[in-house]
């Protein structure tokens, strides 16, 4: 079985510098891709995604932090597709 791991190189939330600006949040991960536990990777890379929050509340900044995760999802999926064809 295949082995998926990674870790949070950041998750904040941004507090912006005027009033006319939103809160934003920021999420970088590091995922990497394994054949076997141990085994050089078949894909390692760090992804960050930086979201606008719809508003000042915790609430708006959690929705923010979601939308980053699944960009960073999809583009983890971009980037597995070539893959897939060369895959034994």
């Amino acid at each position: 079985p295949m082995v998926l791991s990674g870790h949070i190189e950041r998750l904040e939330r941004i507090k912006p510098t005027s009033e006319s600006e939103p809160w934003k949040v920021v999420v970088s991960l590091r995922l990497r891709l394994e054949r076997h536990r141990g085994a050089q990777p078949v894909l390692e890379r760090s992804y960050e995604e930086f979201q606008d929050a719809a508003g000042d509340n915790i609430h708006a900044s959690v929705l923010a932090f979601g939308a980053a995760v699944d960009a960073i999802a999809a583009r983890w999926a971009a980037d597995l597709a070539p893959l897939q064809s060369k895959a034994p």
